[in-house]
């Protein structure tokens, strides 16, 4: 089983661990030469993302594609030939709506009683702020005050573009889950 997973920052690392822990053999496309999954992948590539033909040239063979990456264009580039191609697309749109949104993950959490920490204002300091948009910890702020969070952020109200919320202090932990079809 070949396994392309498109992207090699964190989530194209953890994609590639799970693949090989899975004994396929796993080649990474990213269009950064140095991406962290490029050291430790069967085969890399670096390509444009965007580009259908680059794609083909490097993937044809693959017998699922995994995509790693959050570049919107890139995967609206990577549906439409993974359509034609007819191969596998471990891709859900609806899930990444969820996924790619703290405020949409947020409000999930909350629907299924998933224990979440205390929302700003209802909290005491430190908070910690995390943009809406993006994964991993880019852009992520622990604020001690009023003037802090009032410095970083514009508004300190309910916002679409950034989750506020208390912050507790420990380990911080990342869950991937590949799944196609069911399985």
């Amino acid at each position: 089983m070949l396994a392309a997973v498109i992207g090699g920052n964190l989530q194209g690392i953890e994609a590639t661990y799970l693949g090989q822990k899975a004994g396929w053999e796993v080649m990474v496309i990213d269009k950064n030469p140095g991406a962290p999954a490029s050291g430790f992948c069967d085969s890399f590539f670096q390509l444009d993302l965007t580009s259908a033909m680059d794609l083909m040239r490097a993937a044809k063979e693959a017998d699922i594609v995994i995509p790693a990456l959050e570049n919107e264009d890139a995967l609206a580039s990577l549906g439409r030939w993974v359509e034609m191609e007819g191969i596998p697309y471990a891709f859900d749109s609806r899930a990444y709506s969820i996924s790619s949104s703290k405020v949409k993950s947020r409000q999930l959490f909350l629907q299924l009683g998933v224990p979440t920490p205390e929302s700003w204002p209802k909290c005491g300091f430190p908070v910690v702020a995390k943009p809406s948009k993006g994964s991993g910890s880019e852009g992520v702020h622990i604020l001690h005050d009023i003037d802090e969070l009032r410095c970083r952020i514009p508004g300190t109200g309910p916002s679409d573009d950034w989750v506020i919320q208390e912050f507790l202090p420990g380990p911080s932990y990342s869950l991937e889950v590949i799944g196609f079809s069911g399985q």
